[in-house]
């Protein structure tokens, strides 16, 4: 498997409906539910725009539910949940919930054989989920973990690497 597009939109529906309702469309629900030794990293409270290790918390993810629900219990922590898609044209879903009380609904496409069908298809699915789980802004990059807010999430939008961005302003 060679480099991914990651895909991200960020939403102020910070609940367990947008949540649910992005999970039962692309999760395999079953399969992601137990995480088995998987660690919860959440940035610690006030932590530095570049956090060093020693900024974040870790705690056993137990479930997926869990997980989620650690998520929406603390709107001003920051962590991540990756996650096995059911569909086969996306290689992971992901789940970032910001320091500033939104979430990221991002996912990873194999690009490995770089065709230009590949990035269409992110820049459909982005375009599906601004206008589902109202995202904006959203964005396109190589290999590109989550932002922790939504003013990184715009200067992502804005740097050099962004390979296609929607409703940034």
């Amino acid at each position: 498997m060679g480099p991914d597009l990651n895909i991200y939109g960020l939403t102020n529906r910070r609940d367990l409906k947008t949540i649910n309702q992005c999970l039962d469309t692309y999760v395999d629900r079953e399969q992601s539910e137990l995480r088995d030794d998987e660690e919860l990293m959440m940035l610690k409270v006030n932590s530095e725009e570049a956090p060093e290790d020693d900024e974040y918390d870790w705690e056993p993810a137990i479930t997926l539910t869990h997980s989620i629900q650690r998520g929406l219990d603390h709107p001003k922590r920051c962590s991540s949940l990756y996650i096995k898609s059911k569909l086969p044209e996306i290689s992971g879903a992901i789940l970032r919930f910001t320091i500033d009380d939104k979430l990221v609904i991002g996912f990873s496409v194999d690009d490995s054989e770089d065709k230009e069908e590949t990035l269409e298809f992110a820049k459909a699915l982005l375009r599906k989920i601004i206008h589902v789980f109202d995202c904006s802004p959203g964005f396109i990059m190589f290999e590109e973990p989550p932002p922790d807010d939504e003013q990184n999430f715009k200067m992502k939008i804005s740097s050099e690497y962004s390979l296609y961005s929607l409703g940034a302003s």
